[in-house]
């Protein structure tokens, strides 16, 4: 079994590593996944992009989806938060003051699961 969570895709090492019919488990960012706290530091935030669940030399087997509000009750956990993401390398000074002037958040976590089996 390979688990990859919230990791860049690498096809040819998971194929290289499970053994036929092995299972591949993959979590990756749903649509409105921290949507939120996009709004918050951003003037025109965007919905993630899902893309297409096949996988050269994966049989897709299922979807789950995973949703959690979550109440962030200090700037520092917001910090936390937002600097274990993409955006952190991403967003400018101005969106970086917004983040800061933030006292507390709720925010939408959105996961989906997905299971493969290689063929």
């Amino acid at each position: 079994m390979v688990l990859s969570i919230f990791a860049p895709y690498c096809g040819e090492e998971f194929r290289r590593v499970l053994k036929s019919d092995g299972c591949l488990v993959m979590a990756i960012p749903a649509a409105k996944h921290l949507w939120e706290l996009k709004c918050a530091v951003y003037d025109k935030p965007y919905e993630n992009s899902v893309k297409d669940y096949e996988l050269e030399g994966f049989a897709f087997t299922d979807k789950l989806t995973a949703k959690k509000e979550i109440i962030l009750e200090n700037p520092q956990d917001i910090a936390d938060l937002f600097s274990m993401t993409p955006y952190a390398y991403r967003t400018g000074e101005k969106e970086r003051s917004r983040l800061a002037a933030l006292e507390r958040l709720t925010t939408q976590t959105e996961f989906e699961i997905l299971i493969y089996h290689r063929k």
